[in-house]
């Protein structure tokens, strides 16, 4: 975390809209199989639990990356959930058995942090016929996914649940032009109720004006924002 420790309330209605919208964009069926080997307290392996759930698809939950491993040859899944924490385990330690994988293993989704590109490179390689998502969120927001880009800083959002709004804003909280880099702003759907405890005056200007990221992008002439960095420093040692 880059600030201090506190709790995220969000309704029903916001973990319904993301996970739908993520079962809808990985077009999930009642004949797909998903390994989930991340704590379930965590927003990103929760929404996907949700989302497989809806859709009436199989989900294996393990306990860590390691458990998840030994199960991939017996279960044949068609899709994994990530880290990048997990991924540097497997391209050290793994990577023979991930390559033995490819002919059932149809999609990673690697979140909650940005992965290196010499680590995406080499996945992509062990698993060459595998679709690789990057999602793009917070625990405060469901957003979207990120279009692949060889430098993180130039990855691109390019598909945002719908309902969301994505802002991005200058230093005056105004809208800033094509190009100009500023702060990215969420309304709407899948945004949490608040903080806890509860803040009156934070539940207000959540309302009123959004969700202020602390994430720096730009828009592009297409529509696209592209992510240049992070507003506060975040030190990441073990995805690194």
């Amino acid at each position: 975390s880059t600030g201090s420790p506190k709790g995220v309330m969000h309704s029903h209605e916001s973990w319904l809209s993301g996970a739908l919208f993520t079962a809808e964009y990985f077009k999930v069926s009642p004949q797909q199989k998903i390994v989930i080997p991340l704590p379930l307290h965590h927003a990103y392996s929760f929404r996907h639990l949700i989302a497989y759930l809806l859709k009436g698809a199989a989900i294996i939950i393990t306990k860590d990356v390691l458990s998840a491993l030994r199960l991939l040859k017996q279960e044949e899944p068609n899709a994994l959930l990530l880290v990048p924490a997990a991924c540097n385990i497997i391209l050290k330690h793994f990577k023979e058995l991930i390559e033995a994988c490819s002919p059932f293993l149809k999609l990673v989704s690697i979140g909650t942090a940005p992965i290196a590109e010499y680590q995406l490179h080499e996945l992509q390689a062990c698993l060459p016929q595998t679709q690789f998502v990057l999602p793009y969120g917070l625990t405060e927001a469901r957003v979207g996914f990120l279009r692949l880009a060889d430098d993180p800083s130039s990855r691109r959002i390019f598909a945002v649940q719908p309902g969301l709004e994505v802002r991005v804003l200058d230093r005056n909280n105004g809208t800033a032009l094509p190009g100009e880099i500023g702060e990215l702003v969420l309304r709407g759907d899948g945004l949490m109720a608040g903080y806890w405890p509860p803040d009156e005056q934070e539940k207000e200007r959540l309302q009123q004006w959004g969700f202020a990221t602390k994430d720096l992008g730009c828009l592009r002439e297409n529509g696209e924002i592209a992510l240049r960095s992070r507003g506060e420093d975040l030190i990441d040692i073990c995805g690194s």
